[in-house]
């Protein structure tokens, strides 16, 4: 103990550095606390690193949220395969049964196609008819072959029902006037165009195919007669030569085929002549005067 002036007793405390060791100690527990805090929540770290986030990870991907799902659209995988293929290989060609899932191979015109067994009609294609025929154990689909019409029947034997846009419309048939004759109206509805020569012979027709369809008719005037045709776009039209007055123009209108060609009958022995045949020729139209002379064709094209 120390005595001072005013003769007090003092106390000289020693160990002052050993609580500035604890202050220390305290301070850094305390900071080491509050870095643990910060690194956790996202802040700057003791080490001086920057803490891992959803936006970049250690080994460089992208997150989960930031790749979608691959998707294909339904669009994308649709495929236009055209037409079904037909029932049990029915109408498709063959050469013997072995080429036919249903073992019958069919004779159709001029060659041969594969067919189905059946129980009646029903289970034909449209235009089919069930039935019998020789050496077949059971009734089997059969098929009278024609130039497709567009009548809800398959007409050509190849499965397909009123086809078009295939490149096969055609027209069929012969009108031939009576001698001496020339139509003297049209008459087109659906697969028909039907030529009128009033008494002088019968209606007579030429029919399409291949889905293709006609609509119109029209009748010449008393004195007048057809001369002359020109097929343009979807129309087929017909001069009427009508004597002492103008010729007019008479048109029916096709669909599922645009037209081309036209021609005008000749003159002779100072009279004009008339349009005295007309023949449906697969995709073309033929026009014959009363000479039976060829002077104009149409084509057909398939829409």
């Amino acid at each position: 103990m120390m005595v001072d002036e005013m003769g007090h007793g003092k106390y000289r405390v020693r160990g002052g550095c050993g609580w500035r060791r604890m202050c220390l100690l305290g301070l850094l527990v305390l900071l080491i606390g509050c870095g643990s805090d910060a690194a956790t929540d996202g802040g700057p770290r003791m080490d001086g690193a920057m803490p891992p986030t959803d936006a970049a990870q250690t080994d460089g991907a992208m997150p989960d949220s930031a790749v979608p799902d691959a998707a294909v659209s339904d669009a994308a995988t649709e495929v236009d395969s055209g037409p079904p293929p037909p029932p049990g290989g029915t109408g498709t060609a063959c050469e013997r049964n072995s080429d036919c899932p249903s073992d019958v191979c069919l004779p159709v015109g001029s060659g041969n196609v594969c067919t189905t067994r059946c129980a009646s009609d029903a289970a034909c294609v449209a235009g089919w008819t069930c039935g019998a025929i020789g050496g077949v154990t059971g009734d089997v689909c059969q098929c009278s072959s024609s130039s497709e019409r567009s009548d809800g029947a398959d007409n050509d034997c190849d499965s397909y029902v009123d086809e078009s846009g295939t490149g096969t419309c055609t027209v069929v048939g012969t009108v031939e006037f009576a001698s001496g004759s020339s139509f003297d109206g049209v008459i087109a509805d659906g697969a028909d165009i039907t030529f009128t020569q009033g008494a002088a012979g019968p209606d007579q027709s030429l029919t399409l195919g291949g889905g293709v369809t006609a609509s119109g008719s029209f009748t010449s005037t008393a004195t007048g007669y057809f001369i002359g045709v020109s097929g343009s776009g979807g129309s087929l039209t017909f001069t009427e030569h009508r004597p002492g007055d103008r010729d007019a123009m008479r048109s029916i209108a096709l669909s599922g085929a645009t037209l081309t060609g036209s021609g005008t009958a000749p003159r002779f022995m100072g009279s004009q002549l008339g349009i005295q045949r007309v023949v449906g020729n697969g995709s073309t139209i033929e026009f014959y005067d009363t000479l039976d002379s060829l002077f104009a064709t149409v084509t057909l094209t398939c829409d």
